[in-house]
């Protein structure tokens, strides 16, 4: 698989998030509709972050888009590892990019109440 051609809509909304973060916004939100791109913009954000040598954790609530994520993420060249259950563990590598999906990350502190409901 090789890395997708960013379409040039893609690749102005790189442009304007990587203009966004240097003028000092950290919560950008990018809305698009489906099939627009989001998991390749997302995978060339995330490729250039690794190579600037920054960690990257992306989150799902999908175990679907978790998958298609790690297919473009491959595609993009970039080492990843995958915290889902039915995925293996990577022992003894370091990745710089993580991909999580739902029930895998919960905030310190937080504790199970009787509103938390399985997946």
């Amino acid at each position: 698989m090789t890395a997708p051609t960013l379409r040039p809509y893609q690749a102005e909304v790189i442009e304007r998030i990587d203009a966004a973060i240097a003028a000092g916004y950290r919560r950008l939100l990018v809305v698009a509709p489906t099939g627009a791109g989001k998991t390749v913009i997302a995978a060339a954000l995330t490729a250039a972050a690794v190579d600037d040598g920054r960690r990257v954790l992306f989150l799902a609530h999908r175990r679907e888009l978790i998958t298609q994520a790690s297919a473009k993420l491959y595609a993009a060249g970039v080492d990843h590892g995958i915290l889902l259950p039915g995925f293996p563990p990577r022992s003894g590598s370091q990745c710089k990019s993580v991909l999580c999906g739902p029930c895998t990350v919960e905030p310190f502190g937080h504790r199970r109440s009787s509103c938390h409901q399985p997946i």
